[in-house]
């Protein structure tokens, strides 16, 4: 990605992230407890994201761009992790059940639910998928055991 690019999204990552961790705490002082806690947990997803999908990738290619406490972060990182081969294997066969399985939920709550409540239902499924694929992607991505 281009140098001015790059630091464009960073910049506007990052201000999303601050005005994410800024509302987080506007509803620990203003809801409730339970509210805060939903919310927390949706709003850290958020901010994750930014920094695993978005962020890190420009600061890897553009460290320059990157805080202070990103690169500290970097070079205080011991060496890849690794797993074992069987391990991995069972990780990853899992990850492929759940998602099978969750997925296998969408027609029962398209014939229980009405429409908007299907497709509710459906974005909350395509979200954990989400997830799915991003465990996978990082069981994949370990070194693996002799």
């Amino acid at each position: 990605m281009k140098r001015d690019a790059a630091e464009r999204i960073s910049a506007v990552a990052m201000e999303c992230s601050r005005k994410t961790d800024e509302s987080i705490r506007h509803v620990v002082n203003e809801a409730s407890e339970e509210v805060a806690k939903a919310y927390k947990r949706v709003a850290g997803s958020i901010m994750g994201n930014l920094l695993t999908e978005v962020l890190a990738p420009i600061w890897i290619e553009h460290e320059e761009l990157a805080p202070e406490w990103y690169r500290q972060s970097r070079s205080a990182k011991p060496s890849r992790p690794k797993i074992k081969k069987e391990l991995r294997e069972r990780l990853l066969a899992t990850l492929d059940e759940v998602e099978l399985s969750v997925k296998s939920t969408i027609p029962i709550a398209e014939n229980a639910c009405d429409e908007k409540s299907a497709a509710r239902y459906q974005e909350g499924i395509d979200d954990i998928v989400d997830y799915i694929v991003i465990a996978r992607s990082y069981v994949e991505t370990l070194e693996q055991e002799p």
